[in-house]
């Protein structure tokens, strides 16, 4: 059954179910083209933040160690 919901504030509680899902799905559509926001660089001086680069590699602009996902799932629930 497809059911088509108006988001309201007086029934967001209901959508609780689907966010783990929107939220992996957030941070794999983010991954890919045209953003490709994979990771994050956390130097404070650099002036690239996200990084397509996988976590274990180094920034493409400052070349530090990249430690940090571009989005935490738990983050986007």
């Amino acid at each position: 059954m497809n059911e088509r919901i108006t988001v309201e504030s007086q029934n967001i509680g209901d959508l609780e179910y689907i966010s783990p899902g929107m939220a992996e799905a957030y941070v794999s559509a983010f991954a890919g083209p045209p953003w490709y926001e994979v990771s994050r660089c956390i130097e404070q001086e650099c002036p690239q933040v996200f990084s397509a680069n996988n976590i274990g590699n180094g920034c493409e602009s400052c070349g530090q160690l990249l430690v940090t996902p571009a989005y935490e799932p738990s983050e986007l629930e």
